[in-house]
């Protein structure tokens, strides 16, 4: 192994020291930096319910609508109504339904079928995809 040279060292101590001078100041900062000042998250966890045994809350929109699916079946959620069914357009009984997006006027977009599967927009009123 080779000696390492006296101004090799240096250099390396004054680099070593700098980068613990500019961490050792922003480490300080973060510490000492409030609370109020940092930007935060504000959320809280609300049970949505369910139509049977399990659900998934798949998409939320800006104001707080909230899509996924419940037992099989898609469903939209708002603080006034609470889950609703997004109806299906299936034609087979046995089908299962999904919500997949939501924006904020309440347009509800997913996907139903069995065998074949279908992609909606609901808006009150089922709309087929094409």
């Amino acid at each position: 192994m080779a000696p390492v040279s006296l101004s090799s060292f240096q250099w390396i101590t004054r680099r070593l020291s700098k980068w613990l001078v500019i961490t050792g100041f922003g480490l300080l900062f973060v510490l000492l930096c409030p609370a109020s000042s940092i930007a935060q998250q504000k959320y809280a966890v609300k049970d949505l319910g369910t139509f049977g045994d399990d659900s998934a809350a798949n998409a939320i929109s800006n104001n707080g609508l909230v899509v996924g699916h419940s037992t099989g079946r898609a469903f939209i959620w708002d603080k006034v109504n609470g889950m609703v069914e997004v109806g299906m357009p299936c034609p087979e009984s046995f089908a299962i339904s999904s919500a997949f997006g939501v924006n904020s006027k309440g347009q509800v977009v997913g996907v139903c079928g069995g065998f074949t599967a279908i992609t909606f927009l609901w808006d009150s009123v089922m709309e087929h995809v094409k």
